[in-house]
């Protein structure tokens, strides 16, 4: 038995093709995809991950958009972001990056 080398960049290749295909699929029936991103704190890790999720986005033709909670910010400011994503007609799903600071209720968030 042998060991084989894979690459996962060829089928993230053809994701991201079929996904851009789809988004200007919906664009043909006046529907411009969007993904909201919610980002809690200022973990750089996070950040970097929101950005490269947005980059991609902008990529295959999605619209994107962040809501950036402070580490600062109450419980209650978060749940207000995942409202203000939750009654954007622009928005059609939304993520908040994880892990959140540890004061935040993360589940609560994501019910």
């Amino acid at each position: 038995m042998y060991a084989k080398e894979m690459s996962g960049k060829p089928i993230a290749e053809k994701i991201l093709e079929e996904v851009k295909k789809e988004a200007e699929y919906l664009k043909t029936k006046n529907k411009n995809p969007g993904l909201g991103t919610i980002l809690v704190g200022n973990d750089p890790n996070c950040s970097h991950y929101v950005d490269n999720k947005h980059k991609t986005c902008k990529t295959v033709g999605i619209d994107s958009f962040n809501i950036t909670v402070p580490e600062s910010s109450t419980q209650s400011e978060l749940l207000k972001a995942v409202d203000d994503f939750n009654n954007n007609p622009l928005v059609d799903a939304f993520m908040i990056q994880s892990p959140v600071p540890k004061h935040f209720d993360f589940n609560e968030a994501v019910k």
